[in-house]
């Protein structure tokens, strides 16, 4: 069972990204959030505040453990039992910080946004009998429309970006 919750831990990690954000992330009135409808007149800046409001607002609803709300802000299909399973276990098991160190948005249309981020990933509570890898890595994260919406598809890790560091954000040599 802690082999399946590391795994899911680091899938999830993988998914999600850092910001400094505030604990709530919608935003009223004219500006951006994660549900602003995409247009296909929008500008790459208009599409880029978009797919980054949605990367935001994963890491909040993750920060603060709202399972319902970080499943919107990824693509429908993974809003499945299994998922929903392993983000309750995460929740459980481990309080994850996210700090975004770094963006960079690779390429963006109305169909799809790729966006690469460093970010560092430190737990701040560990459950007894469980381990946590505090890190800093690079991660490219795949954005597509879903019904007029970005939502997060999928997430890849270039292994060779992972460095471990301590609790306080040091690298581990």
């Amino acid at each position: 069972m802690k082999l399946k919750l590391i795994i899911v831990v680091l899938l999830l990690t993988l998914t999600m990204i850092a910001c400094g954000a505030d604990d709530d992330m919608r935003i009223t009135g004219n500006e951006i959030d994660e549900n602003t409808v995409i247009e296909v007149s929008m500008s790459e800046e208009e599409l880029s505040e978009i797919a980054l409001a949605v990367l935001e607002a994963n890491l909040v609803y993750s920060e603060t453990e709202d399972i319902d709300n970080y499943l919107n802000t990824l693509t429908s299909d993974q809003n499945i039992p299994s998922v929903i399973e392993g983000l309750e276990e995460l929740f459980d098991t481990f309080d994850i910080e996210y700090e975004l160190m770094d963006i960079e948005i690779l390429s963006i249309s109305p169909e799809e946004a790729v966006i690469q981020t460093e970010q560092k990933t430190v737990a701040t509570y560990i459950s007894d009998g469980y381990l946590f890898n505090h890190n800093i890595a690079i991660v490219t994260h795949t954005l597509i429309n879903e019904d007029g919406n970005y939502r997060i598809r999928w997430t890849e890790l270039d292994s060779d970006s992972v460095v471990s560091i301590d609790e306080y954000g040091n690298p581990i040599e």
